[in-house]
């Protein structure tokens, strides 16, 4: 639930026109405070749950094609 929660929040500060994301020092100081971490240790929950996000797509997109393979084999 805390990377979940540190995820949305820090999402309302994305911006699409943007390469490098930047969530407001305070943002990530009160976050820190609520969870009793320090803003360096926020930080890197918020990079790993990003991370695990990535790699969550890159695997649904794997099983889409595999299960596209397998349904043009059995076509033919």
């Amino acid at each position: 639930e805390r990377e979940r929660h540190i995820i949305r929040v820090t999402w309302h500060y994305h911006d699409y026109d943007k390469q490098q994301q930047r969530v407001p020092s305070e943002v990530i100081t009160e976050l820190a405070r609520i969870y009793n971490v320090t803003p360096a240790t926020l930080r890197k929950i918020r990079e790993r749950a990003m991370l695990s996000i990535k790699m969550n797509e890159d695997v649904q997109t794997q099983l889409a094609r595999i299960a596209k393979e397998k349904s043009n084999e059995q076509q033919n």
